[in-house]
């Protein structure tokens, strides 16, 4: 046997060692990621020795003590619901002073990733009329009442119902039973500094809702059928307590707009998960938005005749939040509708209907306060109805006489596919230029024939001159195959649309449906701030019925037969109705918001068949922005 060489063995075991090292420590550090750790400069009021502090009062960015806390600047605390704090809350120490025997601790607002260094908390929390029941499978979480927190453990009672039978004025009678199994799933995971945050809500509806026509019915009604605050509820997680705030509400609404005795009925059976994901580490939000639907389709029935468009909707309405700061605000209904024209020759129905079941979804990202992270900001999710989850056309086998056939009986809104996606890139990849990126949809049956920048072409109202101005405008134009156009316009000049042809007074403007559009705070550095105080956009029709020629010293003329263009606008605008604007300008309807924007549908004979006004309002009203 040959003599081992003693400097390789010692050699090998040293190897053998570093390895072992190497794999203890990766091993070591990856159970430590997993484990709750809090930093070291946090501090709990809910600990024991914090409460002989005795906090006296609470105000926005103030804590007031009876003796000295010994806080440094750069402390981080955690309160948990109590009767000064029934939200809790999250707070940075900027600096402590004593003023009239008190101590004063100034505060600023703090969040998650302050307090733990590693976390991974998943929570079920179910949502019922009288508070919170949770699941409690996370072995990181413990459970602490205080007094004011109703805490529920009859698992059987996790259900929200409601039974209404209401008549409204306009001759509808609205009949329902429904029960909602509402619950919230919540997970945070925190890895040094970086935060994964997932919020989403759950709903499933059981029940059925009816709706009965008496005569003519032309109108929307809405009922509020509960609206409830649930108590706070919280949990700690490492001595740090978690307090979530929640609040259910629910919705009843009708539209009709038809004639005749009929009904429309249908299982509201389904469920629904909304919600979204947020990570840190790069600042994007992932939807979240699942359906399943268990019912039968909507039931119709017509003693005489029904001509027109009914629709049956009801919704849950979810707001939850952590420590009543950053959360979700969550809408999640289904509607019934039905549209055509049946009549009944002797005892059989003639004519065709089209009837769907569907989701109507609204969300956003609420953020009262940062508490997950200062780039997570309040944003809108969903706001639109989706496909149907259940859809039929039915048609009788012999068909109405032309002169009976309702002119509504077309291809209805909610089957108009918006397939085909545009974003600008206007601003996108130049840094110089601070426009936010703005979208919309449109159906396949429209083509984008457009899509590019210009200089801006500037006229001069006064005397019809043009010049060509430095600044670059983005523009974009899709078209059907008649010939209507919607067109977006984003970095306008003043001017630029083009030279008044004449003066055009005594429009009308009709809302038409409400637009996907919310203002906040524009991008561009020094735009006007934030404009969220203008609410929603709509989409408007505009009608032009009358023009002045000569610039208010020429004659008048009205037109026979109005011309008509659609747009979207802010609720303010709809003021303009009856005003004086420029004919073929429409520079009353191009918009501020950071840059000068213009998003407009037009037709080459100023008319629309009722298949084009339902796409370009779908088209419209999908303009939103990131």
């Amino acid at each position: 046997m040959k003599k081992i060489n003693k400097k390789f063995v010692i050699v090998g075991i040293i190897v053998v060692l570093v390895i072992g090292f190497i794999g203890y420590s990766f091993i070591n550090n990856n159970e430590q990621d997993d484990q709750t750790v809090i930093k070291e400069n946090v501090i709990s009021l809910t600990d024991e020795k914090q409460k002989a502090y005795q906090l006296l009062n609470v105000f926005n960015n103030q804590l007031i003590f009876q003796d000295n806390p010994h806080y440094e600047k750069g402390d981080v605390l955690v309160s948990g619901i109590t009767d000064l704090t029934p939200n809790g809350f999250i707070r940075k120490v900027v600096q402590v002073k004593k003023e009239k025997n008190q101590y004063v601790v100034e505060t600023t607002n703090g969040l998650l990733t302050d307090v733990f260094e590693t976390a991974n908390i998943s929570k079920k929390l179910y949502l019922t009329e009288d508070g919170v029941v949770d699941d409690n499978k996370n072995e990181n979480v413990v459970y602490k009442q205080h007094p004011s927190i109703q805490y529920l453990k009859n698992e059987k009672k996790d259900k929200v119902e409601s039974n209404f039978k209401y008549e409204t004025d306009e001759k509808v009678e609205l009949e329902g039973k429904i029960a909602f199994k509402p619950w919230i799933d919540l997970s945070i995971k925190i890895t040094h500094g970086n935060i994964q945050f997932n919020i989403i809500g759950h709903s499933k509806f059981e029940g059925s809702l009816s709706a009965i026509y008496n005569g003519s019915a032309e109108a929307e009604y809405e009922k509020e059928l509960f609206n409830k605050k649930l108590p706070n509820f919280q949990f700690f997680v490492a001595n740090i307590p978690i307090v979530v705030t929640n609040n259910l509400s629910s919705n009843l609404e009708s539209t009709a707009n038809l004639e005749g005795d009929a009904s429309l009925s249908f299982k509201v059976d389904s469920q629904r998960a909304v919600g979204y994901q947020y990570n840190s580490k790069n600042s994007k939000i992932k939807k979240i938005n699942t359906k399943k639907y268990n019912g039968d389709g909507l039931k119709w029935q017509a003693k005489s005749k029904l001509d027109g468009h009914g629709e049956i909707y009801i919704d849950l309405h979810i707001l939850s939040k952590l420590y009543d700061c950053t959360g979700a605000d969550l809408s999640i209904g289904i509607a019934g509708d039905a549209d055509g024209l049946v009549k009944v020759d002797n005892g059989d129905y003639l004519g065709k209907l089209d009837l769907s079941v569907f989701p109507r979804v609204k969300g956003k990202v609420a953020v009262d306060l940062p508490i997950v992270d200062d780039k997570l900001k309040e944003q809108e999710l969903f706001n639109k109805d989706l496909d149907p989850l259940w859809h039929k056309q039915w048609k009788s086998k012999k068909d109405l006489p032309k002169d009976e056939k309702s002119s509504t009986n077309t291809t209805k809104d909610q089957d108009i596919k918006l397939t085909q996606h545009f974003e600008s890139t206007y601003g996108k990849d130049d840094e110089e230029i601070y426009s936010d990126i703005y979208d919309f949809d449109y159906p396949s049956n429209w083509t984008l024939k457009y899509h590019g920048t210009k200089n801006n072409i500037i006229y001069d109202s006064s005397n019809g001159n043009i010049s060509v101005s430095d600044y670059l405008f983005e523009t974009a134009t899709i078209e059907n195959e008649r010939g209507v156009t919607v067109t977006f316009i984003n970095g306008l000049e003043p001017e630029t649309l083009g030279h008044k042809a004449h003066e055009v007074e005594n429009i009308k403007i009709e809302k038409v449906a409400d637009s996907q559009f919310v203002p906040g705070t524009p991008k561009k550095d020094d735009g006007p701030g934030d404009l969220s105080y203008l609410g929603r956009f709509v989409v408007g029709k505009v009608s032009i019925i009358g023009a002045e020629y000569g610039y208010g010293e020429g004659s008048e003329e009205e037109f026979e037969e109005p011309s008509v263009f659609y747009t979207i606008m802010p609720t303010s605008s709809l003021g303009l109705n009856g005003q004086m604007v420029y004919a073929f300008v429409f520079g009353d309807f191009i918009f501020e918001y950071g840059t000068n924007l213009y998003f407009s549908a037009k037709s080459p004979d100023g008319k629309f068949t009722s298949q084009e006004e339902k796409e370009v309002v779908k088209i419209l009203s999908s303009f939103r922005h990131e």
